[in-house]
């Protein structure tokens, strides 16, 4: 053996050898504890969302990968335990329990942790039994991929109920009330006896009551237009449509029932199927939407096409209101692909003829506080209006896109005002058809 391979290491040189081991071993440690993150979970949540109801809670997680989800819900007590793989907490998620209500009917807490070193933990402790819906949206408009979290009450509650449960708890002793119990009660047994709604004009039921089915368009994850400094579409028609529901509701015989109650999503189709169930004398869908133009203006009223459209702008819009599910979240997986054609299909020239005659009257009240777009009610196939078998009118209440008709929207007075014109448009038609009884079909 040489004299160089029998000397000893010098300390400076056993230091060396020493850090470099030490430098080895920490990175071997740490790529076992999947550190340092791949490009995937470096990204990130982009933003947490929640929007909560009495119908029901949305989370939503906005990401710019895919993931994998997994889930479990638990008993004693009960709780949604939610794995979200290849991902690792960040500040969006960790500042996610912090916006959950207080008062949320559904979740009592959430917990989020980083369960394993590439997947994080997200535990809801809920205070009642809930039917979880998990699943994802692709990327479209400004959002990238979305995780939606969506729980619903476990049995869906009774449409007429609800509206029976809301006016009792509002007005105890409201005089007639009675009658109000015995004409809900009347039109429940009728939707659990028949399978099918027979159509009747509004005014010629043996009921005394009159439900006006009032949906304020978009909602939750979809905001619909937004004008030019930043006022969203769906926070003026949803205060539009209250305001509407609150002159309705001082009415004799009318009883007023909102599709969308709060800053939350409905899709489309259920929007028209909840009208149905509350046996509806008739729906308003309220919007205020925007054009490729910024000099569009004044407002409009929209029914059911047979075929094509009245207009390229009612095309338009139709293609545009019928793309809210894409933004609004909704599991195309489970969505009833032919809900719309059958819809669509069973529709009447009776309904449609019904449904001018109400759109007629709402224009003409609304000119009475502005401009209109179009004088003559407009046709087209908003999927909002394929209820078969009820008179269904969807109001453009303004461009929201248009500077000057923003500011008024804005204005608290003026949307007063259209909800005074809306409501002297339904009671005309509620009246008119009331003296006339059942027309002829």
């Amino acid at each position: 053996m040489s004299e160089s391979g029998l000397r000893q290491s010098t300390p400076a040189g056993s230091h060396r050898r020493r850090q470099v081991l030490l430098k080895g071993l920490a990175l071997i440690t740490l790529q076992a504890t999947g550190w340092p993150p791949s490009k995937a979970l470096a990204a990130g949540v982009l933003g947490a969302r929640v929007w909560p109801s009495q119908a029901y809670t949305r989370v939503t997680l906005e990401l710019e990968q895919r993931l994998v989800v997994q889930h479990q819900l638990l008993d004693s007590p009960l709780r949604l335990v939610i794995d979200l793989q290849d991902l690792q907490i960040d500040p969006a998620l960790r500042q996610l329990p912090s916006i959950i209500p207080a008062d949320d009917p559904w979740i009592a807490q959430l917990r989020v942790g980083q369960f394993q070193p590439r997947t994080v933990r997200l535990v809801f402790d809920l205070r009642q039994a809930v039917r979880v819906e998990i699943f994802e949206s692709l990327p479209v408009g400004p959002y990238q991929r979305r995780w939606m979290i969506d729980l619903h009450p476990e049995r869906e509650p009774d449409a007429l109920q609800a509206l029976l449960n809301r006016r009792l708890a509002a007005k105890s002793d409201e005089p007639g009330l009675e009658q109000l119990i015995e004409d809900l009660a009347r039109r429940d047994a009728e939707r659990k006896s028949s399978s099918t709604r027979t159509h009747r004009p509004p005014g010629s039921s043996t009921s005394s009551e009159s439900i006006i089915a009032i949906d304020a368009g978009h909602g939750g994850e979809d905001p619909g237009a937004v004008g030019p400094t930043g006022l969203k579409e769906k926070d003026v028609v949803l205060d539009v449509s209250r305001k509407l529901a609150e002159r309705l509701a001082g009415d004799p015989g009318l009883r007023p029932a909102l599709i969308r109650e709060s800053d939350y999503f409905v899709p489309l189709g259920q929007r028209v199927r909840k009208a149905r169930a509350l046996k509806a004398d008739l729906m308003i869908s309220v919007h205020a939407d925007a054009f490729t133009e910024a000099r569009a203006r004044g407002a409009s009223a929209f029914v059911l096409s047979e075929g094509a459209a009245s207009s390229a702008s009612a095309r338009y819009l139709a293609q545009k209101e019928n793309a809210a599910d894409e933004l609004g979240g909704v599991d195309l997986r489970r969505r009833d692909k032919d809900a719309t054609r059958i819809l669509l299909e069973l529709s009447t020239r009776t309904q449609i003829r019904e449904s001018s005659e109400l759109a007629n009257l709402l224009l003409g009240e609304l000119g009475r506080i502005g401009k209109l777009h179009k004088p003559k009610v407009e046709r087209a196939g908003f999927a909002v209006l394929r209820a078969p078998d009820l008179p269904s009118v969807l109001v453009e209440t303004a461009f929201i896109s248009n500077p000057e008709e923003e500011q008024r929207l804005a204005d608290v007075n003026y949307r007063d005002q259209l909800a005074d014109a809306l409501h002297n448009g339904i009671k005309q038609y509620l009246v008119a058809n009331a003296t006339n009884g059942a027309r002829p079909r």
